[in-house]
C-alpha cells in the first residue's frame, strides 16, 4: 500500500513540474524560436542541406557495412 501511495505521489509530483515547464519563460523562448527558425527560409535550407548529407553519409555507412559481410 505504501509503494503504491509513493507511487502516486510521484506522479501528481511530476504531472506538476511538467505544467511548470509548460509554463515558463524558458518554455514560451524556446516556442518562439522555433517558431521563428521554422518561418526562416535560410535556416530551413541549412537544416535541409543538413538533412540530405546525413542521407548520403547514412547510405555510404550501410553500404561499407554491407560490403564487410
Amino acid at each position: 500500500m505504501i509503494a503504491t501511495m509513493e507511487y502516486v505521489d510521484v506522479l501528481d509530483c511530476s504531472e506538476a513540474l511538467g505544467k511548470m515547464i509548460l509554463q515558463s519563460d524558458v518554455m514560451e523562448a524556446y516556442q518562439q524560436a522555433k517558431k521563428d527558425m521554422n518561418e526562416d527560409k535560410q535556416a530551413q535550407h541549412y537544416i535541409k542541406a543538413f538533412n540530405d548529407l546525413k542521407a548520403d553519409y547514412d547510405l555510404v555507412r550501410i553500404i561499407l557495412i554491407i560490403m564487410r559481410l
